[in-house]
């Protein structure tokens, strides 16, 4: 027996719904540094008039989708017929700050903004038996068994073995009805629609099993460790992991299901932990669209056991939020990343940077504050030579500074056009190699400072991939209070926590593995806030810890050490086919959204709002420390739920009853049991009919008796409409 103790860095290592961002990205508009191959930027752009989209083609901006006035894109990174070009490449010039392609469109009339796409960070056999999940496919206490069919189950993700014998069919086909990827540095879309075209493509990176695992969670139909919908078709699409990406493969899944005449359910087990968190965001805005079409899940994140936030209100005694930035290596030599500071309004704000000498604790240097609007940013520098790329931007270089870091540290501000907050933004990237007297760790650490006048509040978010933070000497103490997902902060998408369903699980060894973690918990790891406008999230917490689902096994050979636990393998036509456990939020979302791609089978009409509605009416709420609000709204109660929607949106009034239904010309049909009557006084001809929930005519029968009653016990459970022709109205009831 192998007895394993929940430290930091093995806890760390599980988490798998990340933050992985440039921090130059940060800032959404801004300037990331794309690496050597890129040839284009991924972007969402605004517009407010149709005058823009000429001019945007005419710079060599590809609009790959759009929704109204938001559209994705690839923008070239350098400018075509420019005199100076990339080596070997004569369409685009070689990245020059002073001939930003961002900068240069954003002053075509008629583009209201630019929101450059940010990267986001990314076992089923006991996970099914929490709270008679299993129950949904073997149909029981429910009028049939669902198991998503007819239903379109889809991922945005990274690192899909199409081929692995979990999205395979019983003869072989593949269940995977479609892949899109998408290679946004170098402004590609490839799509791939067959078994032969998956196996020449063969993954879209060995160097990451994520989609795999997650997809199985969702929809994998193999053996004990199936998903929650293995009746459903699959749709995969992959990518850089930017908003644009992801955005761009929502509409790639609701597509293959318009083409089919099917619902869709989206899982995207990702989240960024900076931005407003209002739903405001570009991003935001574009998945609330999607989101009123298909059903859209998301990471609640796995930030709750950081201290990378800090709510704060200003008052006449209390005027400053200080805070120390940490490197989340915990050595501090290399400060990267980005802290997001949002004001509840237009209040404004004023932001200061410095320099903490943490072995003595206490500051060493305070740059002036800054009140910055509309874009303007204000850089402190290493490097006597650089200089201002626009007029917005004061570059200042500190000796001091220089004497501690290479690098630099900026602030930006603006009045944010889609919400009206005032927001800066710090980010940074330097070097230290000064170490501590006390350890192998920086001595200097940078620190943040915000303040406002009395009564204003302010919202302080670290990036939480590579910042954490630490009260300074008498300064407010941070914690995970604000730690959930911007990503999942709109309208129209369901977001999912997690809670621990096991400590226990084998191993390829015969041997069982063993944690000290306690089922039935939440996991401290899932995220949670109560967001400004009052909503508690996640709207649902789910099984995340130590899932066992499927690994790439393109992965697997490229990396035969790369995860923690194997637990469990087959051979199948030669080719051997592995599960292994992971955790986080990035398992129990696509556990929800396999779940409701069930739901969405017995009910096609469920809409985002009805689901957030039938989640508030039965999440469950025996759970320890009801207090602890990583809990959101309560925990999934995946059968409930659906008897619930069957009662609420069938129109039945007992899940094991009958239905009525008013006179219509002195008739009325009834039923109970398996009998429907028509009930005939002036025996009129009547015609009665019979239909399934979609429509389709099953029974037509034509009375003129008093009383006519119809056995229907030769039907199969499920779901039925019955009317009178000539009424506008019908009867709905459940055969059990």
């Amino acid at each position: 027996m192998k007895r394993l103790f929940s430290t930091l860095s093995y806890s760390v290592l599980l988490i798998s719904a990340l933050f992985s961002s440039l921090a130059a990205s940060a800032r959404g508009d801004s300037e990331a540094r794309p690496s050597d191959s890129d040839t284009h930027y991924a972007a969402i752009i605004k517009i407010d008039s149709e005058e823009a989209i000429p001019p945007l083609l005419d710079e060599g901006v590809e609009i790959l989708r759009r929704r109204d006035h938001l559209l994705l894109c690839y923008i070239p990174i350098g400018y075509k017929n420019a005199s100076d070009t990339r080596a070997g490449d004569s369409n685009y010039t070689i990245r020059d700050k002073d001939a930003s392609p961002l900068k240069r469109l954003k002053k075509i009339g008629g583009v209201s903004k630019i929101e450059r796409g940010r990267k986001v960070s990314h076992s089923m056999d006991k996970a099914r038996e929490w709270f008679h999940a299993d129950y949904i496919h073997s149909g029981v206490e429910l009028p049939m068994p669902y198991t998503g069919e007819g239903v379109v189950t889809g991922i945005c993700d990274v690192g899909i073995d199409p081929l692995h014998i979990a999205f395979l069919n019983a003869d072989g086909s593949p269940r995977i009805k479609r892949i899109v990827q998408y290679k946004e540095g170098s402004g590609e879309r490839i799509v791939l629609n067959s078994k032969k075209e998956y196996a020449d493509w063969i993954t879209d990176t060995p160097d990451n099993w994520h989609a795999t695992h997650v997809a199985n969670i969702m929809a994998g139909s193999y053996g004990a460790y199936k998903g929650m919908a293995p009746g459903s078709d699959i749709v995969i699409t992959t990518s850089e992991l930017t908003d644009v990406g992801l955005l761009c493969g929502a509409e790639d899944i609701l597509e293959y299901a318009k083409e089919n005449g099917k619902r869709a359910v989206i899982n995207m087990s990702m989240a960024n932990y900076i931005g407003p968190h209002d739903g405001s965001a570009l991003f935001s805005q574009y998945l609330g669209m999607i989101g009123e079409e298909a059903i859209v899940v998301l990471s609640a994140g796995n930030g709750g056991i950081k201290n990378f936030t800090l709510p704060f209100d200003f008052t006449d005694t209390d005027r400053t939020a200080s805070l120390a930035i940490y490197s989340t290596d915990w050595v501090q030599f290399d400060p990267y990343g980005a802290t997001d500071v949002w004001s509840i309004d237009d209040s404004p704000l004023q932001v200061r940077f410095g320099i903490q000498d943490a072995q003595e604790q206490k500051i060493f240097k305070m740059f002036p504050w800054q009140e910055l609007y509309e874009g303007n940013s204000f850089v402190v520098t290493s490097d006597p030579d650089r200089t201002p790329s626009t007029e917005k931007e004061t570059v200042i270089y500190d000796a001091d500074f220089a004497g501690i870091y290479s690098g630099w540290i900026s602030l930006t501000g603006e009045i944010d056009s889609e919400n009206g907050r005032y927001r800066v933004i710090m980010e940074y990237d330097a070097h230290t190699s000064l170490a501590s007297s006390y350890g192998p760790w920086a001595r200097y650490v940078p620190v943040i400072e915000v303040t406002g006048a009395p009564g204003t509040h302010a919202d302080i978010y670290g990036d939480f991939q590579y910042t954490v933070f630490k009260a300074v000497p008498g300064g407010a103490e941070p914690s995970s209070i604000l730690s959930f997902s911007d990503l999942a902060s709109g309208e129209n998408v369901i977001s999912v926590g997690m809670y621990i369903s096991r400590n226990q699980m084998p191993a390829l060894s015969g041997e069982d593995y063993f944690n000290e973690h306690q089922p039935g918990t939440v996991s401290p790891y899932s995220s949670y806030s109560t967001l400004n406008d009052g909503r508690v999230m996640p709207h649902t917490v789910a099984p995340g810890f130590w899932i066992i689902s499927a690994m790439s096994t393109p992965f697997h050979n490229a990396h035969p050490n790369g995860a923690e636990h194997i637990n469990a393998s087959t051979t199948a036509g030669g080719k051997e086919y592995i599960w292994a456990a992971n955790s986080g939020t990035s398992m129990s979302a696509p556990y929800v959204a396999g779940t409701l791609a069930c739901w969405l089978e017995a009910l096609p009409d469920l809409t985002a709002k009805d689901i957030q509605q039938i989640l508030s009416e039965t999440n469950r709420h025996d759970y320890p420390e009801p207090e602890n609000p990583r809990h959101g709204q309560g925990w999934f109660n995946p059968l409930e739920g659906l008897k619930n929607a069957i009662k609420a949106h069938a129109g039945i009034t007992d899940i094991n009853g009958a239905g009525d239904m008013a006179n219509y010309d002195n008739r009325k049909l009834t039923f109970s049991g398996s009998i429907l009557s028509l009930w005939n006084p002036e025996m009129k001809d009547t015609r009665i009919f019979v239909t399934d929930i979609s429509g389709q005519g099953l029974l037509s029968l034509e009375s003129s008796s008093a009383l006519e009653e119809i056995s229907l016990s030769h039907f199969a459970p499920g779901i039925y409409l019955a009317y009178i022709e000539g009424s506008n109205r019908s009867l709905k009831f459940l055969l059990l």
